[in-house]
């Protein structure tokens, strides 16, 4: 997530954007996704040309821009898929009693084809494979502590590349290569809190 005041910049690039409020802004496979003043614009780079849409009238606070689609999620657990120039609810996330009902925001948004990944902040991943009209709980075994850690550093990061997803955040990091059916748990040195990932291109080969 990147935050400026105003101007969002790819390169030789330039948007000028409303002012007011905080820009957050995503890279993804399909380009740049901007969502500015909470939500009242959204703002997608393709590369090569800029398009504006209006929000979805929640407050956003994920976003994703796959090859053909883009998503947002929002504070109240909802993730938002743009059809054409509009955005078109995909329903709320499972949630239950053990956090879903006071933490539902969709704090990270991963897309990888067919597959979109969306991770709120009290559980996760959770996957779509129908363009986000169900769910399923891929859930990974990072614990979440809310009396440690706020909203937004429960989970830092969410990666997918096929069927090897990373996630990180208070409680180290969690990898899967089979789509969420196992997960590997790697604890850190404390504190455990991950703020990001990268890995190499060769990873499978350069371990």
């Amino acid at each position: 997530n990147v935050a400026t005041l105003g101007r969002l910049s790819v390169g030789r690039q330039e948007r000028r954007l409303s002012p007011g409020g905080t820009l957050l802004a995503w890279l993804g496979v399909g380009g740049l996704l901007a969502v500015a003043r909470g939500g009242a614009s959204i703002h997608l780079f393709d590369g090569s040309t800029w398009a504006t849409v209006e929000g979805t009238g929640s407050e956003l606070i994920s976003g994703v821009y796959d090859t053909d689609a883009a998503y947002v999620g929002d504070t109240e657990g909802a993730v938002w898929r743009l059809d054409g120039d509009a955005w078109v609810a995909c329903g709320l996330l499972p949630r239950d009693s053990s956090g879903g009902e006071s933490y539902p925001h969709v704090t990270h948004l991963a897309a990888d084809g067919s597959r979109v990944l969306a991770v709120p902040a009290w559980k996760g991943p959770f996957v779509s494979e129908d363009g986000c009209a169900t769910w399923l709980d891929r859930a990974s075994p990072l614990a979440v502590q809310f009396s440690q850690t706020s909203i937004t550093s429960a989970f830092t990061t969410l990666q997918a590349s096929g069927d090897r997803w990373a996630i990180a955040g208070w409680d180290s990091v969690g990898v899967t290569d089979d789509a969420g059916a196992s997960w590997t748990q790697a604890f850190i040195m404390p504190p455990d809190l991950t703020r990001g990932l990268a890995h190499s291109p060769d990873y499978a080969r350069d371990g």
